[in-house]
């Protein structure tokens, strides 16, 4: 599970739309919807396990979070 610092987690629960760009397909960006509840970030998307964003992460590949044109790299 990612872990993200205090800026970092005050900038999701701002933020109204989050892009996920995978490893696998760095070119294909997905909206997706954050939660920040204390120190968690739950993550919804309108596909929720069948999209390919999702499959990707679940089998071990890694992500960046597009957020205000920056890229985040969770821990």
């Amino acid at each position: 599970m990612a872990t993200f610092d205090r800026d970092t987690l005050r900038r999701l629960h701002d933020a109204q739309e989050i892009v996920i760009r995978t490893g696998k397909h760095p070119d294909k960006p997905v909206v997706i919807w954050v939660a920040v509840a204390g120190d968690e970030v739950f993550v919804r998307s309108v596909r929720g396990p069948k999209g390919r964003w999702y499959k990707d992460l679940a089998a071990g590949g890694p992500a960046e979070l597009d957020l205000a044109f920056r890229g985040l790299h969770p821990d």
